[in-house]
């Protein structure tokens, strides 16, 4: 019989995450295994494929923005993947992968209905 482990606060953060973070989460996993398929079985890529699947990921991104430890600020998380466009993708893919999740991160924020 093993002891149950008090729960400490990181899972205290997993369980209340909220509906939006566990579905980003779950198809970020779904996508995972779709690549990891995909590999296994050889298929050969769109060339425009890897410029499209960033794009996908870095809008629903760009509305989100992370706490910076000792700071009183925040940083949108986009910002990784306009630096992994502007390394691995054309210059053209990666201004407009930039062009258009900086326009997405200035749209303004909605407001909760009371």
């Amino acid at each position: 019989m093993s002891p149950t482990k008090a729960p400490t606060k990181d899972t205290q953060d997993v369980q209340g995450a909220s509906q939006f973070a566990r579905l980003f989460i779950g198809l970020m996993a779904f996508g995972g295994a779709v690549v990891i398929g995909w590999v296994s079985l050889g298929v050969r890529a769109w060339p425009h494929l890897p410029f499209l699947a960033m794009l996908a990921i870095a809008l629903p991104a760009s509305r989100l923005k992370v706490k910076l430890p000792h700071l009183n600020s925040n940083m949108s998380v986009n910002l990784p993947f306009i630096l992994l466009a502007a390394a691995t993708l054309s210059t053209f893919e990666a201004l407009v992968l930039a062009t258009v999740s900086v326009a997405v991160q200035s749209l303004p924020a909605r407001r909760k209905q009371n």
